[in-house]
């Protein structure tokens, strides 16, 4: 499946977006709900965040941006 002109482009700009916003919140627990995600596309490496702000994704992610802890709130 081809994609369209731009998606590749847009799809990064979302991700820096998001660290850029996770960034502002220095020291805090950060919730991060399906609405603050970067969407996925196919044949390209998505975010793997868990519920569970001890995962190692979720560790790199908090250290990388400053923050105490963050998680993502989309799973039951």
């Amino acid at each position: 499946m081809l994609h369209k002109e731009g998606v590749f482009e847009d799809h990064f700009y979302a991700h820096v977006h998001f660290y850029d916003w996770l960034r502002t919140k220095k020291g805090e627990d950060v919730l991060v709900t399906a609405e603050h995600c970067p969407y996925g596309i196919d044949n390209v490496h998505n975010l793997n965040m868990s519920a569970d702000p001890d995962h190692w994704v979720n560790k790199l992610i908090a250290r990388y941006c400053g923050l105490n802890s963050v998680a993502a709130d989309w799973f039951d």
